[in-house]
């Protein structure tokens, strides 16, 4: 290796220090990145979703794409800073495919520290399991003093729908009695 020192600075250590400093220039810095969300490796996004608190019922288990984990992975700190808002609920739903509007109890006149969710589908297929998980979601991030008390969902699915119509008429008409 050709020394960038001058030839009075190119001491045993110093030519040492210079050899380590080459060596890390050459290491592939972009697997270090895994906060650039969009170009993390899919193995590892299950492990930031730990790091980041999401894993399970706080919003992974309704991820089902790999786009939706990542815009998970995105929102996260602000989520959590907004824990227990209804924002936060509607936000996450929304990032997580569904349409997400919470009414609280002096919005529709109900009792006190109650809230509705009216979910609306167009990705994903309804199931119990999905109800479920919607139901451990809410809550995961609820205010803990809030209740819940009632769940809507409107399953729209999006796609083409191809609707065929054939109209046969068959009519004869006969006029008797016509003179010429």
């Amino acid at each position: 290796m050709t020394s960038m020192l001058p030839k009075p600075l190119r001491t045993k250590s110093n030519l040492a220090l210079e050899e380590c400093i080459a060596d890390a220039l050459q290491i592939d810095v972009t697997k270090f990145l895994i906060y650039l969300i969009d170009n993390v490796d899919i193995r590892i996004l299950r492990l930031l979703a730990y790091q980041f608190h999401i894993l399970g019922d706080e919003g992974w288990n309704l991820a089902d794409t790999e786009r939706e984990q990542r815009e998970l992975l995105k929102i996260a700190i602000r989520l959590h800073r907004k824990k227990g808002t209804k924002n936060a609920l509607e936000y996450c739903l929304n990032v997580l495919g569904m349409v997400g509007d919470v009414q609280q109890w002096y919005e529709y006149g109900g009792r006190p520290n109650r809230f509705k969710i009216n979910v609306i589908l167009t990705n994903k297929t309804y199931s119990e399991e999905l109800y479920k998980l919607l139901l451990r979601f809410v809550n995961a991030f609820k205010n803990k003093r809030a209740i819940l008390e009632n769940v809507d969902i409107s399953v729209y699915p999006q796609g083409n729908f191809y609707i065929f119509s054939r109209v046969i008429t068959d009519e004869i008409i006969t006029i008797k009695g016509v003179r010429n």
